[in-house]
């Protein structure tokens, strides 16, 4: 079974934590740095973290936390253009599809 991690800010949809990881650091607007801080994680204390040590510590901090909160089957992506997981992606986990379906 495949998984990805859907981004929890915006649609993004990467192949490992480690790599949503990096886009949530890398975009740095409010909606992702609130939603970083909401989870009681600093983005500004990664961000430190990330400058002063080697290794990446910041992205592998954020991308534990990553793994636990935004794993999703890679079969209940779905594509909303031909643009693959670059493109506009919109992932639905598969308990809300069963709660929209009035399962579960």
């Amino acid at each position: 079974m495949a998984y990805k991690y859907k981004c929890p800010a915006c649609i993004k949809v990467g192949n490992t934590s480690l790599d949503l990881a990096r886009h949530m650091m890398g975009r740095g607007d409010k909606v992702h740095r609130d939603w970083i801080n909401s989870q009681g994680l600093s983005y500004a204390e990664l961000l430190g973290l990330q400058m002063r040590s080697f290794g990446g510590e910041g992205f592998h901090k954020l991308a534990e936390l990553l793994e636990k909160t935004s794993k999703i089957d890679e079969k209940d992506i779905k594509m909303t253009d031909k643009g693959g997981t670059r493109g506009a992606a919109k992932a639905v986990a598969s308990d809300e599809g069963e709660q929209q379906r009035g399962e579960g």
